[in-house]
């Protein structure tokens, strides 16, 4: 296992009535894996904190959403 480990997937179908509301639920689906993906090469220091803005910020996404897991 490497040093660090980003999950990007769920196990939990019964949880809803098809996958795609499954990922969207738990936040799994390609809309926000890409930023997760982006955030574990930022805390690698493979991208700097600009450039993270800049790839982060077309995405409009709703950060101040309760976290998935405790809806």
């Amino acid at each position: 296992m490497p040093a660090t480990y980003t999950v990007l997937g769920t196990d939990g179908f019964v949880f809803s009535g098809s996958r795609p509301e499954l990922r969207d639920h738990f936040e799994l689906s390609a809309r926000y894996i890409v930023p997760a993906a982006l955030k574990s090469l930022h805390r690698q220091g493979a991208i700097d904190a600009q450039t993270l803005h800049q790839q982060l910020a077309p995405l409009d996404l709703a950060v101040a959403k309760a976290d998935p897991a405790a809806r």
